[in-house]
């Protein structure tokens, strides 16, 4: 059997930021009722004593136009609610490998074209549903040709059910990254029996899955209620309570406006949410009855300078624009200081990133003077500091894009003048996403501030850089950067079943593209968790797992009242 591959993932930033600027544009709800917090009943059967209710606070609207469906689903907050009701086949252990989870063992053959998948026995489904190979292939099938992200799977060639409790999956070219993908939230498994029952009212009326809380109640526009499935006992080596869960119920509110997700968590009875405003952190903290985690995270913001027309196709001058940018002062403008520098695409803590001090060195720095230099050296000249420089007569001129996201808006408007003080011209459009993303694939884009989140940099590097991913094509590379040399490195990390090939073929990606240039690097944004100072568990959470952040399967196990 050949070696198990290391694995990773990414998130589709560009459905994620679509989806913020909707929740932005809506109508603030009025504040809930207080929910009772009643922390005296409801024991589980594995002896924890758990409070009754434990409410989460999202900025979402919860109206029901996305299903509550792991393989059609894209946005955060339903990710945040499916944690709870379903689970992936693997998960990612705190070594940041994937390991089966639902699954008992895997094997892999030689050259990564075929996948033994053998199920742990005695699983369930909340219905009474048992975990099959039939069931599990159905689901894969379903993944792979109905998800947004069931590239994630690979280019499958079939998919046997080989025992009653295996599958096989095969490829007609290698392949070894399979663990990596079945480890997502959108592969989750769901109940082949309950979509068959419920047809189109899968999602909505019905969820069914195998996680540690089951789907109890969804009114729409306030909130979705989960209970507790008593039956819950495999939970991950790595965490410390295995099942059942510690709470009764969780209840995920709907709070679109910031100012009222804010009040409800400090003064209301939002026990717990991810949806603060990072410039309302210091008021979670200063609060008496609430607390803030906070960590350093794959979600950055840079920008994309289109590489295919002038004076963005010029190396020295997306270089010159690199060094024009003063980070410290985007980030406190920006994120009122809850963020942290970034000098290539992948912060230091992405899965094969460029070491922080190596990024560094073979990065740009913040240096205006050779910024000007290099747009001397470009041919882009004036005659005094802050003056519009020219070229053969004509102006050195931006089409400056950024969202009407707050925070992406104020990346935007903060690095303007820095550019206007090298030289450039900057026409600043802050626009809707869905008009500033048709601009983009037009390419009538100069320079557009971009934000994504990934912890794995071949995913990331894949979907914002690589050729085939040209927006011009649908995809996410905004900066429509064509490189074969780059693409090849990333194509040899896909196919390579050796860890250490593969994380070479990343890093000599990550060089190229420090030497060329294509993007903006600029600021790297905290995570943070507010929270009532009565939950409990907290701790625990975050020391299961160095990605606790994004493994809120974490909290549904380990959090109590």
């Amino acid at each position: 059997m050949a070696s198990k591959p290391s694995d990773d993932k990414w998130i589709d930033r560009r459905t994620y930021l679509s989806t913020l600027s909707i929740v932005g544009a809506g109508t603030a709800v009025s504040g809930c009722a207080s929910f009772s917090n009643d922390s005296s009943s409801d024991g589980s059967k594995n002896g924890n004593s758990g409070g009754n209710t434990l409410i989460v606070g999202q900025n979402t609207k919860m109206s029901g136009d996305e299903p509550l469906d792991p393989h059609l689903a894209t946005r955060i907050g339903t990710q945040e609610v499916l944690f709870a009701i379903n689970e992936p086949l693997f998960r990612v252990n705190p070594d940041l490998k994937p390991v089966p989870h639902l699954a008992k063992d895997y094997s892999m053959n030689d050259d990564a074209t075929k996948y033994t998948i053998k199920l742990e026995e005695g699983i369930k489904f909340h219905n009474g549903e048992e975990l099959t190979g039939e069931v599990v292939k159905w689901n894969l099938d379903r993944f792979a040709k109905e998800s947004p992200m069931g590239y994630l799977a690979g280019d499958i060639s079939k998919i046997k059910v080989t025992g009653n409790r295996e599958v096989t999956v095969q490829y007609k070219n290698p392949f070894p990254l399979l663990p990596r993908g079945l480890s997502t939230w959108n592969s989750a498994l769901i109940s082949k029996k309950a979509l068959d029952q419920a047809g189109d009212k899968y999602g909505q009326d019905v969820i069914v899955g195998t996680g540690p809380y089951k789907f109890k109640k969804w009114s729409r526009g306030s909130f979705i209620e989960t209970e507790r499935f008593e039956e819950y006992n495999w939970g991950p080596d790595w965490v410390k309570n295995k099942g059942p869960g510690k709470v009764k119920k969780f209840r995920f509110e709907s709070h679109p406006e910031p100012t009222t997700l804010l009040n409800e968590l400090t003064d209301g009875g939002v026990h717990l949410s991810k949806s603060i405003i990072l410039s309302d952190a210091s008021k979670v903290e200063q609060n008496s009855s609430t607390d803030l985690k906070r960590k350093r995270f794959t979600r950055q913001a840079y920008l994309c300078p289109n590489t295919q027309k002038a004076p963005m196709n010029d190396m020295h001058v997306r270089k010159a624009a690199v060094h024009a940018v003063k980070k410290d002062a985007v980030i406190e403008a920006a994120l009122g200081g809850e963020g942290y520098k970034i000098w290539t695409l992948m912060p230091p803590m992405a899965k094969n990133a460029l070491p922080e001090k190596r990024a560094k060195s073979t990065g740009q720095s913040f240096n205006p003077q050779k910024a000007r230099k290099l747009l001397d050296k470009a041919g882009w000249t004036n005659s005094k500091q802050g003056q519009v420089r020219t070229k053969n007569g004509k102006k050195l001129t931006l089409n400056f894009l950024t969202f009407t996201i707050p925070r992406e808006k104020k990346v935007g408007t903060t690095i303007q003048p820095m550019l206007e003080d090298v030289g450039f011209k900057t026409n600043l459009n802050i626009l809707e996403a869905g008009t500033l993303y048709k601009k983009l694939e037009a390419g009538e884009h100069d320079l557009v501030v971009m934000g994504y989140g990934g912890q794995y940099s071949l995913q990331t590097l894949s979907a914002t850089l690589e050729s085939s991913q040209s927006a011009k094509k649908g995809g996410t590379n905004f900066s429509l950067w064509e490189n074969k040399k780059f693409d090849n490195y990333l194509n040899k990390a896909r196919t390579t079943t050796s860890d250490a090939e593969r994380h070479q073929a990343i890093i000599d990606a990550q060089l190229l593209m420090q030497k060329r240039a294509p993007i903006v690097p600029v600021l790297g944004y905290n995570k943070i968790l507010g929270h009532k100072k009565s939950v409990k568990g907290i701790e625990t959470m975050v020391n299961d797992h160095p990605w606790w952040p994004v493994k809120e399967y974490l909290r549904h196990l380990e959090l109590g009242l």
